[in-house]
């Protein structure tokens, strides 16, 4: 009787043991998730598209920096329409025989459904419309549902649409546009606040074709734009180049820069003008 008795509670005590263990991956796990949002143009040259096959892929299962821990999740969207591509994806957790290549392989293997529809997204490009290919305006004010997301965004930030107003490919827009009510300009900033949740966010400019004669100024123009609506909406704009391995780091720093706003927000202006001249 005794053994059987000391037989149970080592037994008790090994399944204790477990599910404490268990418990504190989870919380741990939990403790250090970072969730990443890629939001891709579906009007890029099959170049451009091959090569961010390539660093999405490094990005999920490569062996060096940047990519992604268990734990970390992503989430790929359409971002003309915010159309989920594929599903979640997600690290496992590496087996204990495996060798690196081998979890590369895994990592890639447990996700390539929804790899391999983002790939048929990127075959599928089309040609821009008269409407820009990615809805910087709509991404940057929808209320994100996680706090602290790392977002990335790839394609041209040079809005425009069928209201004239809105076009930036002469200029950049005044900041008249954030403060008026929304019923006026989808710019506006009005009960947007909290909107990103302290979402950072990366714009990789893939496709951008800045105004002749005016390159620089144009760009400043619209990434200073981009700065304040980002701001404004409750996040913080830390990365505006081409490059989408730049992007993709920019997402790992722990403590990336803000692009600054130079100059400041003018709160007083009501102009829905666009601009072409130099930024003082």
């Amino acid at each position: 009787m005794r053994r059987n008795h000391h037989s149970f509670l080592a037994l008790a005590f090994l399944v204790a043991q477990v599910l404490f263990n268990s418990a504190y991956d989870s919380m741990a796990q939990t403790a250090t998730s970072r969730v990443f949002e890629i939001y891709c143009s579906p009007s890029l040259p099959k170049e451009t598209s091959d090569n961010i096959v390539r660093l999405v892929k490094e990005f999920i299962a490569g062996n060096n920096e940047p990519n992604m821990k268990v734990g970390d999740v992503l989430k790929i969207f359409n971002g003309e329409t915010l159309i989920p591509i594929g599903s979640e994806i997600k690290i496992p957790k590496k087996d204990l025989v495996s060798t690196s290549s081998r979890y590369r392989e895994q990592k890639l293997r447990n996700n390539a459904r929804s790899v391999n529809d983002f790939i048929k997204f990127l075959q599928e490009s089309k040609p821009e419309t008269k409407r820009s290919p990615i809805n910087l305006a709509k991404i940057l004010s929808t209320r994100q549902t996680q706090p602290n997301t790392r977002i990335l965004i790839i394609g041209s930030p040079i809005y425009h649409d069928d209201i004239e107003s809105h076009d930036m490919r002469r200029g950049w827009l005044s900041d008249g546009y954030f403060n008026q009510p929304p019923q006026i300009t989808i710019f506006s900033v009005q009960g947007k606040q909290a909107n990103l949740q302290n979402a950072r966010i990366s714009i990789a400019t893939v496709g951008a074709q800045w105004g002749a004669g005016a390159e620089d100024n144009h760009r400043r123009g619209v990434e200073r734009f981009w700065a304040i609506f980002t701001q404004e909406n409750g996040g913080t704009l830390v990365y505006f180049d081409q490059a989408v391995e730049g992007g993709l780091k920019s997402l790992m720093a722990e403590n990336p820069a803000e692009v600054a706003i130079v100059p400041p927000r003018d709160k007083e202006d009501k102009k829905l003008a666009i601009y072409t001249g130099k930024i003082e």
